[in-house]
């Protein structure tokens, strides 16, 4: 079976906390002589950067955060997301189905022109509403990088380090905007 295998580099997570905490430091040091970093919450931003950062090399969480998403999207006909190979992963090795495909943002006119894209893209919005509104989980990275077509014309979501989670207030909050 033809797989695609993500591994985390050694030594990573060390060079990420120390490269963390040194910009800890300096929104510390930036706050204390800016009004304009205390206005922003420098420290707090890179706080929360940091806890977002630390996620992402967590596979497990990855793992799981695909198998959530594939069975949330499981009913919508023009997008996939790769199944994992549970056997083959740990917190530094990811290793799921390969996704024969192309960045959506690198394929010709040409080769667009027999994808349903009406489609494809009702099924990315209504599958993002209920990401976001139903199921309170959402792909909350989906730049053209994370988001391929593939051969059978498909939008495939990739690389799920990054979700967003929306209780139910600010579901609620959502569907009163909308």
């Amino acid at each position: 079976e033809r797989v695609a295998v993500k591994i985390q580099r050694p030594g990573i997570r060390k060079r990420f906390v120390e490269d963390l905490d040194t910009l800890m430091t300096l929104s510390e040091k930036a706050e204390k002589h800016s009004e304009t970093a205390r206005q922003l919450s420098l420290h707090s931003i890179i706080e929360e950067l940091r806890y977002i950062l630390l996620q992402e090399l967590n596979y497990h969480k990855e793992a799981q955060n695909l198998i959530v998403l594939k069975e949330n999207l499981k009913g919508f006909k023009h997008l996939f997301v790769p199944g994992i190979i549970p056997s083959y992963c740990s917190q530094r090795v990811l290793t799921m189905e390969f996704v024969d495909g192309q960045k959506v943002t690198s394929l010709s006119p040409f080769q667009l022109e027999n994808v349903p894209k009406k489609e494809l893209v009702d099924d990315f919005i209504k599958g993002y509403l209920k990401q976001i509104i139903v199921d309170g989980f959402a792909h909350a990275d989906p730049h053209p990088g994370n988001i391929h077509i593939t051969k059978d014309h498909k939008l495939a979501l990739m690389d799920l380090g990054m979700v967003a989670r929306f209780n139910n207030d600010m579901q609620e909050a959502i569907l009163k905007l909308m």
